[in-house]
């Protein structure tokens, strides 16, 4: 017999009650005395819920649901529905998220057809700006929550729907004809299929959800989905990101001064004052830490591994430096700490807490705070400060260092994993693009998949994109094209009246002609 069970769940206006059972009877028992129990509540908090706005769905593969009870609440009935919107999710009641991708699909369309009013094949908005209407507004709107339908990507269905929605935004982007393969658009923007890229969001999603813990309530389909992000090895690892949380107890200072300050000798300190400094280095694939200390003069520096990014370096350099600090006992003494990262110090002061390093030096700072002054100082790096100069040094040689013990030392930071579900998403853009039937033109001209072509070509106007896109898709006015779309009635060369008119037949026969010039010319000054 399936367990019986109620949860709740509210976020701001929209509240959802979820009964789960066999029997059809038992839950619309259960759920009218849920309602009833909202009903109670909302009135002795002066509040009420609209039930014109409320639908019942019944998540169920049953046909006969005759025994399945309508719930009243404020004495309204509440009709049973096919789906629902909740949070801008469409769950319909057989969970295929079908209605969900149409109708983010049918939203998506609605920015394209509006930039779509502001450029035309030569003129309007430049490429990049077009570019980054789509990546930073359209795509998000698509990728929204795709960690919960991801299982939807692996459809081919699904997959034509979000390559047509790509390829648009691609022709609107470049100018090309609408003949144009999406493939070949996709490759010279740099831009992976539109569901590898969901599924890479899919992932990271998922991730966030397993490093905070909140793995127990997944469903098979999201069990999958876990079971591939944790065969990532380094995936696997410990993670350093944790549930964000409020924490208002500081009892250090952080001081952010101005360049000019330091380059006029302008920074003081107190008398009798303790001076430290730390940095943090990379040297190839590790990374090290540095700890400078100027009076008492300590020096020391640390190996961290090649899974610990720069910023955990700089928060893990000054960890080491609070502890070797607290070795000395020091009372009603005053302590600058300097580091040149600015992102760590904005961490340490701020009163949201999302890392378990950043948590933990905020322990010891605040340990060390207790009998002393601790000021958190930044100071530029590389701009002849003696300290700093010496902390740079150390952190270089930690780099240099050997690392003892397991890795990773500070936990798997969130920009590791953010690039390593970019290489495998990039690995199977590549691999899916060399396995495609056809292409041949494309393939041959344009480079897959490169960034910097990819920034290159946007940096051009339109009229000069439209001109290359054409000459590089083969999907231009040429007679070969025009034959294929049988506005021609052959497709023979003008010129040679040989081979057909492609984009790839003028340029070989523009590198045969100038070889055979310098031929010539060779010939004749070995004549002369």
């Amino acid at each position: 017999m399936a367990e019986l069970r109620i949860d709740t769940q509210g976020y701001a206006d929209d509240l959802v009650v979820m009964v789960r059972g066999s029997c059809q009877s038992t839950i619309s028992y259960l759920m009218q005395g849920a309602l009833n129990t909202i009903e109670k509540w909302c009135r002795e908090n002066q509040l009420a819920v609209n039930a014109e706005k409320t639908v019942i769905v019944p998540f169920t593969r049953r046909r006969n649901l005759e025994k399945l009870e309508s719930p009243k609440l404020n004495n309204r009935s509440i009709p049973f529905s096919c789906e629902v919107k909740y949070l801008g999710i469409t769950l319909d009641q057989k969970l295929t998220w079908n209605s969900h991708v149409d109708g983010v699909l049918k939203k998506a369309k609605s920015p394209l057809g509006i930039c779509s009013r502001f450029a035309g094949a030569r003129w309007g908005l430049k490429p990049k700006v077009t570019f980054w209407l789509y990546t930073a507004i359209v795509r998000p709107m698509i990728s929204y929550a795709s960690v919960v339908w991801c299982s939807k990507l692996t459809q081919v269905t699904t997959q034509y729907k979000l390559g047509s929605i790509q390829k648009t935004a691609c022709l609107l982007i470049t100018g090309a004809m609408s003949t144009s393969p999406g493939a070949a658009l996709e490759a010279l923007l740099n831009l992976p299929p539109l569901f590898l890229y969901l599924m890479k969001e899919a992932r990271m999603g998922m991730y966030r959800l397993i490093s905070q813990g909140k793995v127990n309530w997944l469903s098979k389909t999201l069990r999958d989905l876990q079971n591939s992000v944790l065969e990532i090895p380094v995936l696997g690892m410990p993670s350093d990101t944790m549930i964000p949380k409020y924490n208002f107890q500081r009892s250090f200072s952080v001081e952010i001064p101005d360049r000019e300050d330091w380059t006029n000798n302008k920074i003081t300190w107190p008398s009798g004052c303790l001076k430290w400094f730390t940095d943090g280095s990379k040297s190839g694939k590790d990374v090290g830490c540095g700890i400078y200390g100027e009076k008492p003069r300590i020096k020391l520096y640390r190996n961290l591994g090649a899974y610990t990014s720069i910023f955990q370096a700089e928060v893990y350099a000054i960890i080491k430096c609070v502890e070797t600090i607290l070795q000395h006992n020091h009372v009603n003494k005053t302590i600058y700490i300097h580091s040149d990262s600015q992102a760590a110090l904005s961490a340490l002061s701020s009163e949201v807490v999302n890392s378990r390093l950043v948590e933990n030096c905020r322990v010891n700072l605040n340990t060390l705070a207790q009998h002393n002054r601790v000021v958190l100082r930044w100071v530029p790096g590389h701009a002849g400060i003696v300290g700093n100069e010496n902390a740079d040094i150390l952190a270089k040689s930690g780099a240099k260092a050997r690392q003892i013990g397991p890795e990773p030392v500070c936990g798997i930071p969130k920009s590791l994993v953010q690039l390593t579900l970019l290489t495998y998403c990039y690995y199977d853009t590549l691999n899916r693009w060399r396995n495609l039937p056809g292409l041949n033109h494309s393939k041959a001209l344009v480079k897959s998949f490169s960034k910097k072509v990819a920034s290159e070509v946007l940096s051009l106007n339109r009229s000069n994109m439209c001109i290359l896109v054409r000459a590089l898709t083969g999907h231009c006015g040429l007679k070969r094209h025009m034959y294929n779309l049988k506005l021609q009635g052959s497709d023979i060369c003008r010129l040679c009246h040989e081979s057909p008119e492609t984009p790839i037949w003028f340029l070989t026969a523009t590198t045969l002609q100038l070889q055979l010039v310098t031929i010539a010319l060779s010939k004749t000054t070995q004549t002369i």
